[in-house]
């Protein structure tokens, strides 16, 4: 190969490795984005669970209401009745801490929501830079092909030794190596 062939093979494996470097900060990329979209499926899953037992424990506050009324109806003892007052209380607390921890659980959804937004507007420019190297490397190709075209003929050679190889190796073909020179 020439000096000018050798340039143009690595300059083709650059634009290659610009390629691969793209696809593999997609591929990130997406897994990113698919990894924030099922950890909002599971906080919305949580938020579901929370408020079903929110619900449960509002009927359970008015149960034991229920049963504090009927204790001082019945003449039971103040010892009794307290303590129906201090469950009471404490089952009040129980449910302003899930109130409380249900809303902080809808800003963080709608954080992650927010940040999924914002993947999916990146996402067009991650998309674009893969495009935009792949292009580059076939436009590279094109130009290796059309330069070399004068030495192959009309022949469709797979220009570059490992690409040639890689294409033998695939199509379990042989291989025809072929040199040129200028001098």
């Amino acid at each position: 190969m020439t000096a000018a062939q050798l340039q143009a093979q690595r300059d083709l494996a650059r634009k290659e490795r610009e390629v691969e470097l793209a696809k593999l900060e997609l591929s990130d990329f997406v897994g990113r984005k698919r990894a924030l979209q099922r950890q909002i499926e599971f906080e919305e899953e949580l938020a579901i669970s929370d408020k079903k037992e929110r619900e449960n424990l509002l009927r359970a506050r008015v149960a034991f209401k229920g049963r504090v009324e009927k204790a001082r109806e019945a003449g039971a003892s103040a010892e009794k009745i307290q303590r129906y007052e201090r469950g009471n209380r404490e089952l009040e607390r129980v449910i302003q801490e899930l109130e409380q921890a249900g809303q902080k659980r809808a800003e963080y959804i709608d954080s992650l929501e927010e940040r999924l937004a914002n993947l999916d507007e990146s996402e067009l420019q991650v998309t674009k830079s893969v495009d935009e190297a792949q292009e580059k490397a076939d436009a590279e190709r094109k130009r290796i092909a059309a330069k070399w075209k004068g030495h192959t003929g009309q022949v469709p050679w797979i220009i570059g030794f490992e690409d040639g190889m890689a294409e033998a190796k695939f199509s379990g073909k042989p291989v025809i190596v072929f040199f040129t020179a200028t001098w």
